[in-house]
């Protein structure tokens, strides 16, 4: 079997799903005294990761694309759809997690982000 140029891309696009993955596994261990203390410290980390899935997605979807555009394999342009729909997929319950964190913080220190959740 001969390695074509999309194989090599299909694998390393795979990459782009690692940091959101790890991102949405991320579950909040600060206690509720911890958070009230500390909201920054306690949000930076979060916030900052959540950026990095966001960012990561936006290009995995711009490389799924371009590879899906210029692949001439069917089967090869379904898994980029799969790829780029788990990638979507798992982005939104990192931002999900991201956002009840934000809540949380709300409800125990009264801080409101902008008004945002």
């Amino acid at each position: 079997m001969r390695v074509r140029p999309w194989h090599v891309v299909l694998v390393l696009n795979c990459v782009f799903l690692v940091f959101p993955l790890l991102s949405a596994g991320h579950t909040d261990r600060h206690t509720d005294i911890e958070l009230r203390e500390g909201a920054f410290d306690a949000y930076a980390g979060p916030a900052s990761v959540a950026s990095f899935a966001i960012f990561s997605c936006v290009i995995g979807l711009i490389v799924c694309g371009i590879t899906a555009m210029l692949t001439p394999v069917a089967v090869a342009r379904r898994a980029l759809g799969i790829q780029a729909a788990v990638l979507l997929g798992i982005t939104g319950i990192a931002l999900f997690r991201h956002h009840l964190l934000m809540e949380r913080i709300t409800r125990v220190n009264g801080q409101t982000f902008g008004g945002f959740p």
